[in-house]
């Protein structure tokens, strides 16, 4: 779900992926431009690969401003989980298409795990 003001922000245009929503708006006030992507990654990891591929699709289309916020399903280091489950090459997919598409993580405080 993506909530915006109305008075703040106009919705310019909004698309819709198997494992995320894309809204983009402009700011009513300012010159500026932001484009946000919710995400729900796939629970089903034989689908991980086509969730990095929208990913990687919405990046290629989109310009300015950009934040993906959301459950990926996909931790990037054994550090990241609570158990010791843990896929090496999802990792590195996952891992990959972060570096691919240069995206930074905001640190999470105060807690180990969402």
């Amino acid at each position: 779900m993506t909530a915006w003001n109305n008075s703040e922000l106009e919705l310019v245009s909004h698309s819709l992926g198997d494992f995320s929503l894309t809204t983009h708006f402009r700011a009513l006030a300012y010159d500026l431009s932001l484009t946000v992507t919710n995400v729900y990654g796939p629970c089903d990891h034989s689908k991980t690969r086509s969730f990095l591929d929208e990913l990687s699709s919405i990046a290629s289309r989109t310009t300015g401003a950009w934040t993906i916020v959301g459950d990926y399903n996909l931790t990037c280091f054994p550090s990241d989980k609570s158990n010791d489950n843990f896929d090496l090459n999802e990792a590195h997919l996952f891992n990959s298409t972060i570096d691919n598409l240069g995206l930074l993580e905001i640190p999470l405080l105060d807690r180990l795990f969402t």
